[in-house]
Parts: C-alpha cells; structure tokens; sequence
C-alpha cells in the first residue's frame, strides 16, 4: 500500500519488475521503451518546429501589416502637414479663415492656431 502512494516506490516496483522479465519479455519491454521514447522526441521536435513557423510566420504577418499601417499613417500625416501648409500660405495671401477652412478641410480652429 505504502508503494502505491510513493512514486519513489513506484519506480523501484518497476524496476524489480523489468529485472524478473525473461531474456525475450525484457527485449519486448526495451523494444516498446524505445518506440515510446523515439515518439516522444519526434512529437517534441515537431512542435518546437511548429511553433518556430508559426513565430516566424507572425512575425513576417506582424511586419506586413505594420508596414502597410505605418505607411498609410505617413501618407495621412503628410496630407494633413499639407493641408497646413497650404492654409498657412492662403492665410499670407489674406484669404477669410473660413474659406481657408472650406478649401483646406482644416477646421477653423485649426486655421485660426495658424495665425
């Protein structure tokens, strides 16, 4: 009973279980020892490649996306910079804060902080 609740004592029942084994049972048990192992390693070498591919394909996914993302970002940032520029030119030329606005897209508000 005392065996059952100790792995310690598993293990050794184990072993004195192999060592009773005869010369073909013993080969059979090594046989299936070694197959379960070999399934083993092969499982965990071919997760630990899963999860390498699927790393690397998220990061060349991540890396997309966030090029596509900061470009687009850039773009609007440049256009709005434009659109700042260009208001603040009208402003010089004496143009109405409020047809400024109308051409630009800028708010009046913005057009005023220009000032």
């Amino acid at each position: 009973m005392i065996a059952t609740m100790s792995p310690v004592l598993q293990m050794l029942n184990e072993k004195i279980d192999v060592l009773t084994l005869s010369p073909t049972e013993r080969k059979l048990y090594e046989s299936r020892m070694k197959l379960k192992s070999d399934i083993t390693t092969i499982s965990e070498t071919q997760f630990s490649a899963g999860v390498e591919r699927g790393k690397s394909l998220g990061l060349a996914e991540g890396k997309s996306l966030g090029l596509a993302e900061g470009k687009s970002l850039g773009l609007a940032e440049g256009s709005r910079q434009k659109a700042f520029e260009t208001a603040h030119n009208l402003l010089v030329m004496g143009l109405s804060i409020d047809n400024i606005a109308k051409a630009t897209g800028l708010t009046a508000q913005e057009v005023e902080t220009l000032n």
